[in-house]
């Protein structure tokens, strides 16, 4: 099974860095914007990653009948 992704370093000091920026603001509405902003990108990038793997899956089919070891027991993908 493949490692888990990690943050290098400089990526994690820019993650603290803006959540910090995210604690210290009062606008809400500029945090609400964010928020949508977040929720958008994180399904953009959800869609981008089955996409990827839908691609791979095509590329190296499974014998029929055999489970696709990266959708088992993935409750969107089931039929």
């Amino acid at each position: 099974m493949a490692e888990p992704l990690a943050l290098t370093t400089a990526q994690q000091f820019e993650v603290e860095r803006m959540l910090r920026m995210v604690d210290t603001s009062e606008d809400v509405a500029a945090l609400r914007a964010l928020c949508k902003q977040l929720i958008q990108a994180w399904f953009s990038q959800k869609a981008a990653t089955r996409w990827a793997i839908d691609q791979a899956m095509a590329a190296n089919s499974y014998p029929q009948g055999m489970p696709d070891p990266l959708t088992f027991g993935d409750p969107e993908r089931l039929p």
